[in-house]
């Protein structure tokens, strides 16, 4: 999935912000490292043959969104090798649309390719006016920097935060421990994420961090049994 954010570049790790604070505070290196355990994702993330839950509701939460099934051709200005004007699809765009919850299930995959370990995710969102939208993709797991052999490009270890992504640019989100809890902070791509509603027919969308609300999504460890319903097919 290149081109996605790295771990590290997504969002810059929250022990970094508890280092300062405990140096201002003068707790010492015993609380620095401390604080620095208590930001590390992976005790957080499911073993072999595990998944874990994770869910929130929101109050007052917003998104903006972009309906895939309603694009039109607009011009780039910019013109085509055969001389004929560039188009672009431009989509029905609706911002601030208030998000009420989010659950998110992460199962362990023994796949193996060029990282350590993956996960698979399946994300559920319910959305004023679109109803209840789906997606689904995978994050790869780094334990070390990994450097591509092809590309070059290099990906940091995923200590702190783990990106999830849909290939052929389905976009991302980006998950990272809510520091000293049993729970993530979910951000949204800047690039959104491609989401389905519905399970057949109902329509795409490609849902953003909105332009007025652009926090994070604290998602609370849940109960198994809420995302017995979400496992992907085999």
């Amino acid at each position: 999935m290149q081109g996605l954010p790295s771990p590290a570049g997504a969002r810059r790790p929250r022990w970094i912000y508890a280092v300062i604070f405990a140096a201002v505070a003068g707790i010492g290196f015993a609380g620095v490292k401390l604080l620095y355990a208590q930001s590390l994702i992976k005790p957080l993330l499911p073993g072999p043959g595990a998944f874990a839950c994770f869910a929130g509701t929101f109050q007052g939460r917003k998104v903006d969104t972009e309906d895939w099934a309603k694009g039109r051709q607009v011009p780039t200005g910019r013109t085509r090798p055969d001389g004929h004007p560039e188009t672009r699809t431009k989509f029905a765009r609706t911002d601030n649309v208030p998000l009420t919850s989010l659950t998110l299930r992460l199962d362990y995959d023994t796949r193996k390719a060029d990282y350590d370990w993956i996960f698979n995710f399946t994300l559920v969102a319910t959305a004023d006016g679109l109803g209840t939208l789906h997606a689904r993709g995978e994050c790869p797991w780094y334990e070390k920097r990994h450097v591509d052999r092809t590309g070059g490009f290099s990906t940091p270890p995923s200590t702190f935060s783990l990106v999830c992504g849909i290939d052929c640019d389905g976009g991302a989100i980006v998950l990272s421990r809510a520091t000293g809890r049993h729970a993530l902070d979910l951000a949204l791509w800047r690039h959104g994420l491609l989401m389905k509603r519905g399970c057949g027919g109902g329509g795409r969308f490609r849902v953003f961090p909105a332009k007025s609300d652009d926090a994070d999504f604290r998602l609370e460890r849940a109960p198994d049994s809420r995302c017995d319903a979400l496992k992907a097919p085999d």
